[in-house]
């Protein structure tokens, strides 16, 4: 018996240049790509996740990637990652504590997102970021 899955979805969320370089690199290497570089509301968002999505966020700005990470927390991908320091995570853990988020929650973020902790660059980054994808998707 022949079984087929959805094609996974990156839900690649920001407004920066590592966004547009991720979103070139997820492209070229066949991933099916929602690109969110505007606001989003996030109830439309929460309704495009399911548990083939990988949603990633590649903010710069805490107060603007919060409301798309409380929806991808309330929802089930298989990946949720962030941009960011160790101190930027301790920040944003502290903001998803007030709003009611435990460490259970908190723990499913991929924080620094990648698998390279010391990338920098846009390339870097984005290849970091899927190869982190990729590998959680494998083990999925």
């Amino acid at each position: 018996m022949t079984s087929y899955q959805p094609q996974t979805r990156l839900m690649l969320c920001g407004r920066s240049i590592e966004l547009t370089t991720t979103v070139q690199v997820a492209r070229a290497a066949g991933y099916n790509v929602m690109q969110i570089d505007q606001p989003m509301d996030p109830r439309d968002f929460s309704a495009e996740i399911d548990e083939f999505s990988a949603v990633a966020l590649l903010f710069h700005d805490l107060d603007r990637e919060l409301p798309l990470l409380q929806s991808a927390l309330t929802s089930k991908p298989f990946y949720i990652g962030a941009l960011g320091s160790r101190r930027t995570h301790e920040k944003r853990s502290a903001a998803l504590r007030k709003l009611g988020f435990g460490d259970a929650d908190i723990s499913r973020i991929k924080a620094p997102i990648g698998i390279f902790d010391k990338a920098r660059d846009a390339s870097s980054i984005a290849l970091s970021v899927l190869a982190d994808i990729a590998a959680a998707k494998a083990c999925k």
